[in-house]
């Protein structure tokens, strides 16, 4: 079965080419359309990812002000702590680092 395409191809090759031309430069802008959709959704996704465990994160580490945090943990031997048993800490302080 031959297409109109295919007799172009034998009688009016310029005119073929230019319809192969065109046809291949549709196809590539609609990958790019796809490509940007996608990219799109996925960083909404990311987006809606973050939020909904930002929000998990709030209920799970509702503290209020002076609450008590018991940090119980089995540290390595070249762990150097920066500060002292029963010593106030701030929220998001370090306690100590890995001795280099």
């Amino acid at each position: 079965m031959t297409t109109r395409a295919d007799e172009l191809f034998y009688t009016d090759r310029p005119r073929w080419r230019s319809l192969r031309a065109r046809r291949l430069a549709a196809e590539q802008a609609a990958d790019e359309e796809s490509r940007l959709y996608e990219e799109r959704e996925a960083e909404n996704l990311r987006r809606e990812s973050e939020a909904f465990l930002a929000r998990q994160m709030d209920e799970m580490g509702g503290f209020c002000l002076g609450s008590t945090i018991v940090l119980v943990f089995e540290a390595p031997h070249a762990f150097k702590f920066d500060v002292a048993a029963g010593e106030k800490v701030e929220g998001r302080a370090e306690v100590g680092r890995p001795r280099a």
